[in-house]
């Protein structure tokens, strides 16, 4: 089993989740598994933005290592006393994400035999070509002394020259910004490449790949997402949204009842935490976009061609400590089952 670590792509290491339990596991009921994991790039390191990464073919360097990665874990596994053509792969979140975009072009049929994808999906985090965050890569370049000032088709060769902690500090200083949502992601690279064309459109065209997989969501996805759709909000620049999206937004707001018993958190009764009383209806359409429509499109893509593919809703409230009731069963509270010790026993019975 080979997990993918999530962090929104920006953030995120293999010693974030201890398996050892689920190892343990796994040899008490007589199903051994081998656990594997690897470092992929992240932020603008492993995926940089704008026209000369598109030039230089240095999109999607992230989602490049994690292939790279799987081939060698293919081809060598059987050394440690693994079976190649038993590998399956599991993540969360954007480890989750990079799986469902290895559907699309990376040959992963030829490199494992299933997957298990918890809380993340092809579009969970917004498709564009490279050059829609290209003033992401230009604030990030701007950012290091270094490089101030350089032009967009000339930034790869002075930051190859930085100091890493200058890059550091450079990244940061984007991230606090909020200048972008997700400012460094995997993007449309174009044919040939992983991600040749819209993912929603490769899906509906049955382009990808036929490996079984589980994938599933927790029950109230939309609270954490809206934490930094406020942080954006929150922007002195943000005073303004598209006429275009109040109207989709005006047509979305029919189909969610005003009405915080139907809202997110899910089961909560007229509850609004001290919470303006829009909270709940907004965390419901949120997870909805983001999460849950996309986990059923993708279920139903799959299984229409004959993959065979399991979905399920994560509800358990307290798997987390100390959770804020707002929040409900938020974003990576499923993560404790497979990977808490302490907590594995007791989570057993409940799973």
């Amino acid at each position: 089993m080979v997990w993918l670590y999530g962090g929104g792509f920006l953030q995120g290491e293999t010693f974030g989740t201890n398996a050892s339990a689920l190892v343990a596991e796994s040899v008490i009921r007589g199903t051994p598994v081998i656990y594997v994991n690897f470092n992929y790039r992240v932020g603008p390191f492993g995926f940089p933005q704008g026209a000369e990464a598109e030039a230089q073919g240095a999109l999607n360097l992230g989602i490049k290592d994690q292939v790279v990665a799987l081939q060698w874990i293919k081809s060598n596994i059987a050394a440690f006393g693994g079976d190649p053509e038993k590998i399956t792969v599991f993540g969360q979140s954007a480890g989750s994400i990079s799986i469902a975009l290895l559907y699309l072009n990376s040959g992963l049929e030829n490199i494992v035999k299933s997957a298990i994808m918890e809380s993340g999906f092809q579009s969970t985090v917004p498709m564009f070509n490279a050059s829609m965050r290209e003033p992401a890569w230009a604030s990030f370049v701007n950012a290091t002394p270094e490089c101030s000032g350089t032009g967009e088709s000339d930034t790869f060769s002075c930051l190859r020259r930085a100091n890493l902690s200058t890059l550091v500090d450079s990244f940061n200083s984007v991230i606090t910004s909020g200048l972008q949502s997700f400012p460094f992601a995997p993007v449309i690279d174009g044919p040939g490449g992983l991600i040749p064309a819209l993912p929603s459109d490769l899906l509906a065209q049955g382009k990808f790949a036929r490996v079984p997989f589980i994938t599933g969501t927790v029950l109230d996805e939309g609270a954490t997402e809206l934490l930094e759709f406020f942080a954006i909000l929150d922007r002195p620049d943000a005073t303004q949204l598209d006429p275009s999206f109040i109207a989709t937004a005006d047509e979305i707001f029919i189909l969610y009842p005003d009405d915080p018993a139907l809202g997110s958190p899910f089961g909560t009764g007229n509850d609004t935490f001290g919470l303006d009383p829009e909270y709940k209806r907004i965390c419901a359409i949120t997870g909805d976009l983001a999460f849950q429509s996309l986990r059923r499109a993708w279920i139903e893509v799959a299984t229409a061609v004959g993959v065979p593919a399991f979905g399920y809703i994560f509800t358990d409230p307290e798997s987390v400590v100390a959770s804020e009731p707002w929040l409900g069963v938020s974003h990576a509270y499923e993560v404790p089952y497979p990977a808490d010790d302490e907590l594995l026993d007791i989570l057993r019975n409940v799973a």
